[in-house]
């Protein structure tokens, strides 16, 4: 595995070694998770407030086949339901391709549950590449069976992380595999054009943070506070504070969400990619004991090259975009509260547009998906 930059001192503390290793070895969030916990994960594919959500990457999607004048190539995580996938295809976004004489969508996915995971292997149309393992273990792990065929398929246009865990878990140690999976899927697209969205979501729960890895993100955010007027001023529009610990003190959650588009700004300019636009969500899981934050962050990339005149050496050279994208990083972070958007009828329209979603995924023998409970 590749070890990250010295770009920042959150990097120097989350690359190192020994914690990539620890990480490595740990096992995914979902071994040993129960059916009752995979059943009431399946029913949160289907909330409104997460369908809310997937109406701004529906805007976000028809933005990117303009910008790059194609279809895009999707790489998700579609639960049994693939409300997302349908969604796209719906709106005509979804590029189709030819494999074996028979047109499939150009999209990967990934399944952790086998017995869904069978079901949806006749679910039409078909998938290009439908796998079952954790995602993290397709990107990062060389010896698992989809790691070359996913390997191959990148760049993509938009991918879809939709978490079930906090960034950094306990038992995976600082610098966890979804950050690694993360790190990794930077380097792919660096080999493409065009510009390219991330889809992140994961469960805010301070506690099930790995403590170290919280506190490093958060000093990463005071630092570039305190080293760039431009983003302290922006900070203090923003939040009304200019110490991250103050705002973490008044709202840990929305510090939590800002301090993670900071981490993935820095990242991208790592791999010389430049933040085109930013939006960020959070609702609470009331349906569950005990209800929990869920943030929603989507970001769009767009590839950016040096100077001829400079010279590449241990880090990238400062660009004055990679300063204007840690003002942007600050601005556009607006923390929407997807309870308080959601009015009556709206949530009425969104439960309609979620049964026909579900509707339209269909077995290759023609019946339609059951909905369940």
């Amino acid at each position: 595995m590749r070890k990250p930059d010295d770009l920042n001192s959150v990097e120097k503390i989350l690359s190192e070694e020994e914690e990539q290793e620890r990480s490595a070895s740990g096992p995914s969030y979902l071994t040993g998770a129960n059916s009752d916990h995979l059943r009431q994960r399946e029913r949160e594919y289907r909330d409104v407030e997460k369908h809310f959500v997937r109406q701004y990457w529906l805007g976000e999607a028809k933005k990117l086949v303009e910008a790059n004048k194609k279809k895009i190539r999707y790489l998700t995580l579609p639960a049994y339901f693939r409300l997302d996938v349908t969604l796209l295809d719906k709106h005509n976004l979804i590029a189709h391709v030819t494999t074996d004489s028979k047109t499939v969508l150009d999209v990967a996915g990934f399944e952790t549950d086998p017995t869904k995971y069978g079901r949806m292997q006749n679910q039409s149309p078909t998938l290009q590449l439908l796998g079952c393992c954790p995602i993290e273990d397709a990107i990062l792990d060389a010896n698992n069976k989809y790691y070359q065929e996913l390997h191959n398929l990148f760049p993509f246009d938009l991918i879809n992380l939709d978490l079930t865990t906090s960034l950094t878990p306990h038992h995976e140690g600082p610098f966890s595999k979804v950050m690694m999976s993360i790190e990794e899927i930077m380097l792919r697209q660096a080999g493409g054009s065009g510009q390219w969205g991330l889809f992140l979501t994961f469960r805010n729960v301070l506690n099930e943070w790995e403590q170290d890895a919280l506190q490093k993100f958060l000093d990463n955010l005071q630092d570039n506070i305190s080293r760039f007027p431009a983003v302290k001023d922006a900070f203090k529009d923003r939040y009304q504070h200019s110490r991250v610990e103050k705002l973490f003190a008044a709202e840990a959650e929305k510090s939590v969400s800002q301090a993670v588009v900071k981490w993935l700004t820095d990242r991208a300019h790592y791999y010389r990619f430049k933040v085109e636009r930013l939006k960020s969500f959070h609702y609470l899981r009331q349906e569950t004991t005990p209800s929990y934050r869920i943030s929603k962050l989507l970001l769009v990339f767009s590839r950016k090259h040096l100077p001829s005149d400079e010279i590449p050496m241990k880090q990238v050279p400062r660009q004055s975009w990679m300063d204007e994208n840690l003002v942007l990083c600050v601005r556009e972070h607006k923390f929407l509260d997807v309870g308080q958007l959601l009015q009556g009828k709206q949530r009425s329209k969104l439960k309609r547009e979620i049964e026909e979603l579900c509707s339209l995924v269909e077995t290759e023998s023609g019946v339609s998906v059951n909905l369940g409970p």
